[in-house]
């Protein structure tokens, strides 16, 4: 890392000694920000940001066409999925699991029941295609959601360096399952 710094001599209230004053006029970019967030950052909120870092970096190493999203302290990350109000996540949930889904949340109930039901009508060929699929229309929520989930046994913070690691192993492929799968339904909605 670097600095400029601009140093000015200072002689205090009149006294013969001097002092100095460094004012900072280049520091790296995001440095403060990085900075007051490991600070800031819970052990669980950083774990999450940890471990959606590495799985973003192994999905770009999969994928170099993809967009690469920035991490978050947050339980879940995602990108748009091709249709507004649509989002590919991966997502801690209670269980606790890692889930792979799309979230659909267009602002507008309706039209969110209505992608959900137009893709639903193809569950028997979408299963094939993923296995174990759970849909989930969110009735007391205006978001839908379709997911495939991992078992874990423990949060976040307490996973060990393998189990995450099998962990961003099975997300990155089932993203690359899913993708295909919905992508071309998408499409058409």
């Amino acid at each position: 890392m670097f600095f400029g710094v601009k140093p000015r001599v200072l002689r205090l209230n009149g006294a013969e000694q001097l002092g100095f004053d460094f004012m900072v006029v280049v520091e790296p970019n995001d440095w403060e920000r990085k900075l007051q967030d490991s600070e800031s950052l819970s052990m669980r909120e950083q774990a999450y940001k940890d471990f959606f870092s590495d799985l973003a970096d192994a999905y770009a190493d999969a994928n170099p066409r993809w967009y690469r999203v920035k991490a978050q302290p947050q339980g879940w990350l995602g990108f748009g999925a091709g249709v507004s109000g649509c989002t590919f996540n991966w997502a801690f949930h209670h269980g606790p699991e890692l889930a792979v889904e799309l979230y659909i949340d267009t602002s507008d109930k309706e039209r969110n029941e209505a992608i959900y039901s137009k893709l639903k009508a193809d569950q028997d060929v979408i299963e094939s295609e993923l296995g174990n699929v759970v849909w989930e229309q969110l009735p007391d929520k205006q978001a839908c959601r379709i997911k495939v989930t991992q078992s874990i046994e423990d949060n976040i913070e307490e996973l060990s360096a393998m189990q995450k690691e099998s962990l961003i192993e099975w997300a990155v492929q089932q993203m690359n399952a899913f993708r295909a799968v919905f992508e071309p339904r998408l499409s058409s909605v």
